[in-house]
């Protein structure tokens, strides 16, 4: 067993705790004969899917515990697919490959491999609405998801709230930062959640329209008529998933920027390859 299993195991039945109260039990099951537990236990949960970052008080959340019955809207999907995006944040990462059965239809609700989205089976998402909500929660250990056709004045007073208060916690966007910043959105949000048991119990407009200037779509400015599309062999693309994940980006987000940060070198530093293999590998 190691610090970061313990430690999962703890919080997934009981949750937040402090730091401390981890270490302390890690100590008593053997777990870890560090010097510096408490700094042991941070290391071990830094960015995993399951924990929340350090709440307001200091504490360690579980994931799922914050997330439950809070609702999440969008107005994107591609057929029986929610695309990643700053509507649904980590959603994608958190439900992982083994995923949570859908409400409504036989079959689970995942992540995928890549964190590309959320994925479930057919009829899982209602019927397509020319201007409807998606609206999305995890309650009872199921994934629901309903259509919302309108938004009453009560939401979207709390959707201009929740905006105000993610505002004040976040780091005003500069260029070139979109994907950086649309990770301390997400931070910023379930740590809000901890402090706050009725941020999201009711669907408000999705984050994309509350926090237009946090969203980051790095291929918006090129104009084009016709995806990418990029054919990598299965290694390369996992070491590159790998890779990605490391900043929490899905991988055509994380590719595109890439290529675009090449491309802002100029074409003489292609040539640098020692350069280019270590900002990579």
């Amino acid at each position: 067993m190691t610090i970061a299993s313990h430690c999962l195991d703890l919080l997934s039945t009981r949750s937040p705790q402090s730091p401390e109260e981890l270490a302390e039990a890690c100590i008593a099951a053997g777990v870890t004969r560090s010097k510096t537990p408490v700094a042991s236990v941070t290391q071990a949960l830094w960015s995993h899917r399951f924990v929340a970052p350090l709440l307001s008080d200091g504490r360690i959340g579980y994931t799922l515990h914050l997330l439950e019955g809070r609702w999440f809207t969008t107005r994107h999907r591609n057929g029986d697919r929610i695309p990643a995006s700053l509507d649904i944040g980590r959603l994608p990462e958190v439900l992982g490959e083994e995923g949570l059965p859908s409400a409504t239809a036989g079959g689970r609700v995942t992540g995928s491999k890549y964190a590309d989205g959320l994925h479930g089976p057919a009829g899982w998402l209602p019927a397509e609405q020319d201007d409807g909500l998606l609206a999305l929660r995890l309650h009872g250990g199921v994934v629901e998801v309903r259509t919302v056709p309108w938004l009453d004045e009560r939401a979207h007073r709390a959707g201009e709230d929740l905006a105000a208060r993610l505002r004040k916690r976040v780091r005003p966007p500069q260029r070139d930062s979109g994907e950086w910043v649309a990770n301390e959105v997400w931070t910023a949000l379930v740590q809000l959640l901890g402090d706050d048991g009725d941020v999201l119990r009711e669907p408000v407009a999705p984050l994309s329209e509350l926090l237009p200037e946090y969203v980051h779509n790095p291929l918006a400015k090129l104009e084009l008529s016709e995806p990418i599309t990029i054919c990598l062999p299965e290694e390369l693309r996992d070491r590159l998933v790998e890779h990605a994940q490391v900043i929490w980006q899905p991988l055509p987000e994380w590719l595109t920027d890439q290529l675009e940060d090449l491309a802002r070198k100029g074409p003489a530093w292609l040539h640098r390859e020692s350069s280019y293999e270590s900002s990579w590998w």
